[in-house]
């Protein structure tokens, strides 16, 4: 799973699939075009830009919102991984919940949703122990001052 979302495209490569998807849009073939927009739309996603991957995922969303259901369960798993990359990861699972819904012996969007849980349960356990630690500190300032007043 990892391997899907640490694969990083250079400008330049996204470049390649940006020009490649304003040359379709010469074509009358939708369907060349619709494919053509998706690829650019996984490019951007695998940018190690976050703006970038936002774009990535609004253009995937606006494939969504034009695709058949078996096109818009597609289009939500790469919008998931994109929320993913993103850190994202309330909005990465609420999509791979909806894949999951229509598909769910899904093995990759099953993956997903648990290396997503995994992320999330580490970065709040992460999290607790920033905060503990916070605590604590302000803790122990509050009774060296409470100390120090009473010499």
């Amino acid at each position: 799973m990892e391997a899907i979302l640490d694969d990083i495209l250079s400008d330049s490569e996204i470049e390649k699939f940006k020009k490649a998807y304003e040359r379709s849009l010469e074509s009358e073939d939708e369907s060349e075009q619709q494919q053509a927009k998706f690829h650019y739309a996984y490019a951007l996603i695998r940018s190690s830009n976050s703006s970038v991957i936002k774009k990535g995922i609004e253009v995937l969303v606006d494939l969504y919102d034009g695709g058949s259901n078996v096109e818009r369960r597609d289009y939500l798993y790469y919008i998931a991984v994109g929320q993913t990359r993103l850190k994202e990861y309330s909005l990465a699972l609420d999509c791979v919940d909806k894949f999951l819904a229509v598909e769910p012996n899904n093995h990759q969007a099953q993956q997903l949703k648990a290396f997503i849980n995994e992320r999330l349960k580490k970065e709040g356990l992460l999290g607790m122990a920033i905060a503990s630690g916070a605590v604590l500190a302000i803790g122990g300032l509050i009774g060296l001052g409470m100390a120090l007043s009473k010499k």
